[in-house]
């Protein structure tokens, strides 16, 4: 492979791909148990088998492999958002059904060990941060705004990426802070139900303003 080459450029076997599915659940679950930082490529190798130089010619070092592992999670958590969208009853009754997914994805034990990771190691290493809210929010955002459009006519792009922005941003609140940081005062199941109720509100005025 020449230096210019990517190593996803290079067409795997079946035995290759094999392998490097292994070797992603096994970074995956490490990551999400121990941390970047705590990770190493030793331990990876240990527990999915195979060898450095294989390792290196598919993701290149560490930040590549969890580069890969975090589009992987991403896709793997904002997906069936989109893919289980509601199609029937008041917008409100949608947009309702919408929030609770988006905090149930949010709630996760792999979303929440990831993004504990990105908040910590983000400083250092801002490709992870990059990755994790272009590949993760970015996109659940831009599956929100689709939605929007597609039930309001006239509604403009931009303006629904902004008010898709503004509603998942707003859903979670303080809570979500709460929980990564481990305070011991957390929301309760009930203001978080208020939160969604108030977001829901208010996307629909704002829906309902569009001409």
């Amino acid at each position: 492979m020449s230096k210019t080459d990517k190593p996803e450029d290079t067409p795997l076997t079946n035995k290759g791909s094999a392998r490097r599915a292994a070797v992603l659940k096994a970074s995956a679950e490490l990551f999400l148990e121990q941390g970047y930082e705590r990770t190493s490529l030793a331990q990876i190798i240990e527990r999915a088998g195979g060898s450095k130089s294989t390792l290196y010619a598919q993701f290149r070092d560490k930040a590549g492999l969890f580069n890969t592992v975090v589009i992987e999670l991403c896709q793997a958590a904002f997906g069936p958002l989109s893919e289980g969208f509601p199609k029937n009853g008041t917008p409100k009754d949608l947009l309702t059904e919408i929030a609770r997914r988006f905090l149930e994805m949010l709630w996760g034990e792999d979303v929440l060990a990831l993004s504990r990771i990105v908040y910590t190691e983000g400083g250092r290493n801002p490709e992870i941060a990059d990755v994790f809210f272009d590949r993760g929010y970015e996109e659940g955002y831009a599956q929100l705004s689709g939605y929007l459009r597609a039930v309001t006519p006239g509604l403009t792009k931009d303006r629904a990426m902004t008010l898709a922005r503004m509603f998942l941003t707003m859903l979670p609140g303080d809570a979500y802070d709460r929980l990564l940081a481990g305070t011991t005062t957390q929301r309760t199941k009930a203001e978080l139900d208020e939160q969604i109720e108030i977001s829901v509100e208010w996307l629909v005025w704002q829906l309902g303003k569009v001409e």
